[in-house]
């Protein structure tokens, strides 16, 4: 597989259904806003799998960065990556997917992101790409000439960050969280919805054979206890007021900046 370019091309692909939330965060990003980095944006798509893959269509850049609309890319963020890039390419290895927060095979988160919805950051620095079994959806880079694809019988917007990477695992290919941190601008999650628990099970249909297999949020197991597990913690936290309210949206380029994220240009 040819990932040698020096400098690869990039463009970012996002699932959009609200376009003030894209306009403040994902299209306010300096690389898209500056116009350095094509932004492809796909509308009215049943599941987050035909949404990307209907995206990645449209480009044929080296690496295709999959952003929710929901996600702000400090000043030179593309930096950041890129040296993350190369530092696997000086280690010759066989990468197919990043991310910027994910999950080992012991479970430990690995990775850096703000969260406005929980209103915390989560993670830290990392000194050098970690491999990962699982990565966050929030963010994800595709490398193109690995020929993955989202799983379009994959149901609904969840655990297709889980899904890439066990996909490309499959075929030999590895995949790691990058100290490429992002602000994802988004709002307080009551809880796992309907659409979560069909994904989840589908997941341990597909990958019987793997499990258990550790994510960001609920551990897939044979059985759904993990997962009856996680929503009664959610449902005693808001019973006993342990639920962080969000202070609300803020700009997010003056979240990247005080959090140190951001670059001068």
């Amino acid at each position: 597989m040819n990932h040698r370019r020096s400098q690869p091309t990039l463009a970012v692909v996002a699932a959009v259904n609200n376009e003030a939330i894209l306009q403040r965060d994902l299209a306010a990003s300096p690389i898209i806003r500056d116009g350095g980095v094509p932004l492809f944006v796909e509308r009215h798509h049943m599941s987050a799998a035909a949404a990307l893959n209907a995206g990645r269509d449209r480009t044929d850049a080296d690496l295709v960065v999959f952003a929710h609309q929901d996600v702000y890319l400090p000043r030179c963020w593309e930096e950041r990556l890129l040296a993350a890039v190369r530092a696997l390419d000086q280690r010759r290895e066989e990468w197919a997917v990043l991310g910027i927060a994910g999950v080992d095979t012991t479970g430990r988160f690995v990775g850096r992101v703000y969260s406005s919805g929980l209103d915390s950051e989560f993670g830290g620095p990392l000194p050098h790409p970690e491999e990962v079994v699982s990565l966050d959806e929030v963010l994800i880079v595709l490398r193109s000439d690995c020929g993955l694809r989202f799983d379009e019988h994959l149901p609904g917007f969840h655990l297709y960050g889980t899904d890439i990477v066990q996909m490309a695992r499959n075929e030999g290919l590895t995949s790691f969280a990058v100290d490429a941190p992002v602000v994802h601008n988004s709002t307080p999650k009551a809880g796992l919805d309907y659409s979560y628990r069909k994904a989840y099970r589908f997941m341990q249909r597909k990958w019987s054979s793997a499990l258990p297999i550790p994510t960001c949020i609920v551990p897939i197991t044979r059985s759904d206890w993990s997962l009856h597990r996680h929503r009664l913690r959610l449902i005693t936290r808001r019973l006993y007021g342990r639920v962080r309210r969000a202070p609300g949206a803020e700009n997010p380029a003056a979240i990247a900046r005080r959090l140190g994220y951001e670059r001068e240009a």
